[in-house]
C-alpha cells in the first residue's frame, strides 16, 4: 500500500479511510514525530545565505503535518466529500514546496560552484513517509 496521498490520488477512498482509522487508533505515533522533526530542523539557525532553503524546507515539512491533520479532521467529522480532490491538491502543494527547497539548494550550490549533494524530492519519498500501513 502506498502513502495516503497516493491513495487519494488513485481514488482509493477505502484505503484512505483504513489508513486514517489506523492513525486514529494511535494518533500519537505520527503527528508528534513530525513535530519533533520540525523542532529539530529549526533548532539551529541557518546562515543568512541558507535562509531561503531553510524556510522552503521548513514550509514543506510543516505542510505534511498540516495536511495530514486536516485530512484526519475531515475523516473524524465523517466527511468524505471531495477527499480525492483535496488529496490531489494537497499532494501537489507539498510536492511544490519540496521542489522549491530543491531549487533553493541548487541555487546555493551553484553560487559556490559546488555539486548538489542530494536531491530534495517530493514524491515518492514524501508519499512513503505518509504510508501509515506499518
Amino acid at each position: 500500500m502506498g502513502g495516503i496521498f497516493d491513495q487519494l490520488v488513485d481514488g482509493d477512498l477505502d484505503g484512505v479511510m483504513d489508513t486514517l482509522q489506523k492513525l486514529q487508533a494511535s494518533p500519537s505515533a505520527f503527528i508528534p514525530m513530525w513535530q519533533k522533526l520540525i523542532r529539530w530542523f529549526d533548532s539551529v539557525p541557518p546562515p543568512a545565505e541558507c535562509k531561503p532553503l531553510h524556510d522552503s524546507y521548513y514550509d514543506a515539512l510543516s505542510a505534511v503535518v498540516i495536511s495530514f491533520s486536516n485530512l484526519q479532521t475531515l475523516t473524524l467529522q465523517g466527511s468524505s466529500t471531495g477527499l480525492k480532490e483535496r488529496g490531489q491538491n494537497t499532494s501537489a502543494q507539498i510536492d511544490a514546496k519540496f521542489a522549491e527547497a530543491d531549487r533553493d539548494l541548487a541555487d546555493i550550490c551553484a553560487k559556490y560552484g559546488l555539486q548538489k549533494p542530494v536531491d530534495i524530492r517530493p514524491d515518492p519519498p514524501a508519499g512513503s513517509l505518509l504510508d501509515l500501513s506499518h
